[in-house]
């Protein structure tokens, strides 16, 4: 002892540590004379530094001394002290961690009548002392009574045989007292029920193909079929024969989607069933159409095609969707998705809404190029220039009013910003009806009457819609071929001569001199454009544009000024299907 000490009223007036490892390991598997004795003894080696005897600690506790060594001994058998001598009696204390939380001592000699009894049941295999002990060691962790353990191993004996596992038994018993299931009386119960329950299972495995014996997981898993989801046995066992040769867990998963799914008889369950086969193929053929590859297509089912036919898209419709992403270069579910997410917050939907609209946003580029036209400009309409157009129509401009400041800014450095400059000095005055309008407009020309005209009746303005559409697609897709075969530096030599001899041929013969030489090396020339052509896989006639409609050449009327014979094919006595596969066809130059 140091020179320097506590006082007795020091002492008392302090406080005694209890370590948290003890509180949460140790203190819940021991009773509260054992938790008394155990923090009495803490107090002891923190707070009292004269001798203390084992009778006076009999007298605090009021306990035998017999049993405050008993009780010591409790705790020795977790390693959480030592007794270091019994006279006088003297305890040593450990961590509560120490040894990283050894378990309690194992007194083998009370299970020798256990020993000989699980050895009896496999008397083929040989138990070695190892197997023993982790008998022992669940019994002991687990509360399980020696005969209950023993049921449990025959129960795993009858299921499996001689040679089952020992991990599996001990399984089943942690799986049992993880219930509360530790006693003979309990044990035999819970083995009454599966015995009730096995004609069930047994019945699920045969529609599944399956000849094994019920296993203890398995109940868990009808009982959870039965009571949480409250599927009724034949509906499972119609479920479990549509899935012939798959596991239980596969079965817990198809009728967990049921379950979510609100589908409970076997109509409901056949017809979901089918219908998710047909998805899963439709899943498929859009994934074909964007050219995408799907690695995992339930994924791309859940995520994305599941979503879009909730919301009322039709197969047929999605499938012209896809087409028409793929043409504008849409090419994946995620940028599909967008354009349908449009889609519905505009409501839609429908193939005839779908048709609608993209016949909507058609007019919508054919005005804007009537603004362009209007205002001197010679160029093809741009996202920038539809976004200018719903800009003034917010504005509460009527498509007149736009047109005539498209008149003034005919001749303009900067012709879109002015006709928006315009358009809001109109706002700030309030004018929005050409009456209103203080100067005198310019006077129509011809053709500016003639395209007025033209548009009074909607039916041609329709037809001028669809064909002027027609048309810029052919032209898109001649100057696509003809970029690729300009991209070949031979081939761009090769038309710069022919021009250059073109000319020099004109030229020759408006003067009235030679044109056999440079008709023979034109003929020279072009006969190898043919071949650098042959080499790109392209041809002459796909460098111009191709109209579907020979009668017309895609205008929509006849050298008489008749709607042609092709809209009415095309797109006024068409299906819906093919009409909506026609106009997205078309109109895929829209940008949505």
């Amino acid at each position: 002892m140091g020179f320097c000490s506590y006082s007795k009223e020091f002492s008392l007036s302090s406080y005694t540590g209890i370590e948290n490892q003890f509180i949460q390991k140790y203190m819940p598997m021991a009773d509260g004379d054992a938790v008394k004795v155990y923090i009495f003894g803490l107090y002891l080696c923190q707070n009292i530094q004269q001798d203390y005897t084992l009778t006076e600690a009999a007298s605090t506790l009021n306990f035998s001394e017999e049993k405050i060594i008993d009780l010591f001994k409790f705790w020795e058998d977790f390693d959480l002290l030592e007794i270091v001598s019994y006279q006088p009696f003297s305890v040593r204390y450990f961590p509560a961690d120490y040894a990283k939380g050894k378990p309690k001592r194992i007194r083998t000699e009370k299970y020798s009548e256990f020993n000989k009894a699980v050895q009896s049941l496999m008397p083929k295999k040989m138990i070695s002392s190892n197997e023993f002990m982790k008998y022992f060691a669940v019994m002991e962790e687990y509360a399980i009574k020696p005969e209950a353990m023993l049921l449990i191993v025959r129960y795993c004996i009858d299921l499996k045989g001689e040679s089952i596992p020992q991990n599996y038994i001990l399984q089943v018993a942690k799986n049992f007292a993880a219930e509360g299931i530790t006693t003979v009386e309990q044990i035999e119960s819970k083995l009454s029920d599966y015995m009730v329950q096995s004609g069930d299972i047994a019945g699920i495995l045969r529609a599944m193909g399956s000849t094994r014996k019920a296993e203890p997981d398995d109940y868990k898993l009808l009982k959870k079929w039965t009571e949480e989801l409250g599927f009724e046995l034949p509906v499972i066992e119609f479920a479990a024969s549509l899935y012939k040769k798959s596991g239980l867990n596969k079965l817990d998963e198809v009728l967990q989607e049921l379950y979510s799914n609100k589908k409970f008889s076997k109509a409901e369950i056949r017809e979901y069933l089918a219908r998710k086969t047909e998805i899963r193929a439709l899943t498929l053929s859009i994934a074909k159409e964007l050219g995408v590859y799907c690695q995992i297509v339930d994924t791309y089912t859940d995520n994305f095609v599941s979503k879009w036919l909730a919301a009322g898209y039709e197969d047929s419709s999605l499938l012209q969707l896809a087409k028409y992403c793929f043409r504008r270069e849409r090419k994946s579910f995620e940028k599909m998705d967008e354009l349908i997410g449009k889609l519905v917050s505009l409501g839609v939907v429908s193939a005839d809404s779908i048709v609608t609209y993209m016949e909507s946003e058609a007019r919508e580029q054919e005005f804007a190029g009537q603004v362009l036209r209007t205002a001197g400009i010679s160029r093809r309409v741009n996202n920038w220039d539809r976004e200018c157009l719903r800009n003034w129509r917010s504005w509460n401009f009527s498509d007149e009013m736009i047109l005539k400041a498209a008149e003034t800014a005919a001749g303009k450095t900067s012709p879109m910003p002015y006709i928006t400059s315009v358009l809001s000095s109109w706002k700030s005055k309030n004018i929005f009806n050409p009456d209103q309008l203080v100067k005198e407009q310019p006077k129509e020309n011809y053709y500016q009457k003639q395209m007025r005209e033209e548009h009074d009746a909607e039916f041609r303005k329709k037809v001028q819609n669809y064909y002027f559409n027609l048309r810029e697609r052919a032209r898109d897709i001649a100057d696509h071929y003809l970029k690729r075969a300009r991209a070949d530096a031979d081939f761009r030599k090769n038309e710069e001569e022919i021009k250059a001899t073109e000319i020099k041929l004109a030229k020759a013969e408006a003067l009235g001199g030679g044109t056999t030489e440079l008709e023979s090396s034109l003929k020279d020339l072009k006969t190898r454009r043919a071949a650098l052509l042959k080499s790109m896989n392209l041809k002459e006639s796909m460098l111009v544009p191709q109209y579907r409609c020979k009668k017309c050449n895609d205008t929509g009327f006849d050298k008489d000024g008749n709607v042609c014979s092709c809209y009415k094919e095309f797109v006024e006595n068409a299906s819906d299907e093919k009409k909506l596969e026609n106009i997205l066809d078309v109109y895929s130059n829209i940008e949505l």
